[in-house]
């Protein structure tokens, strides 16, 4: 671990360099203390969403495997593009009998211009699949944050698609993250 970093008085891990040497980006968390560094994971390369294709897709990159019968901050920082007449939208995939609580701050969809705009703080669950607003042009941001319980193990991933189908493609940018910390 690279060491720690306190934000309101509790510890969090600082991520360790994410190249292997070789100049490979890593995904994961290598660390002695798991339940301080959680888990990690990064995107590496822009993901061209499918053209024309409203079904959730999953991002590359963008999943953890959580444990069973535990329970999770979550924390994801997501860069997007998408055409204003497309738009983007995001779900979660999780284990069997998971429960996730979240909320994206993130441009709300009656916006097509990233100069103005509302900031939309929703609370959602594990099935919701909100549209983010877009502008058509910037790489816009949105920070999300949720509580994850488990039952049994598995795969926690994020999804995403198009909103309405369009020639255009969306794109999830590289450096987006998705961090998990295990609170019990």
């Amino acid at each position: 671990m690279s060491g720690t970093t306190t934000i309101y008085g509790l510890p969090y891990p600082t991520p360790p360099d994410p190249a292997d040497g070789a100049g490979n980006m890593q995904s994961g968390y290598a660390a002695t203390d798991t339940a301080l560094a959680g888990l990690f994971s990064r995107t590496t390369a822009n993901q061209l969403l499918a053209a024309t294709n409203t079904t959730l897709q999953d991002v590359t990159n963008m999943s953890v495997t959580a444990a069973a019968n535990s329970s999770y901050w979550v924390r994801a920082l997501l860069f997007y593009q998408s055409p204003a007449v497309a738009a983007i939208k995001i779900g979660w995939s999780g284990p069997a009998g998971a429960t996730f609580a979240w909320t994206s701050g993130a441009l709300a969809s009656s916006v097509t211009a990233a100069t103005s705009g509302i900031i939309e703080k929703v609370a959602y669950s594990i099935g919701s699949v909100p549209v983010l607003g877009v502008d058509g042009a910037t790489t816009l941001v949105a920070l999300i944050d949720g509580w994850l319980i488990t039952t049994t193990g598995g795969t926690f991933k994020l999804q995403a698609a198009q909103s309405a189908s369009n020639a255009s493609q969306s794109t999830i940018i590289a450096g987006s993250v998705l961090w998990l910390r295990k609170t019990v």
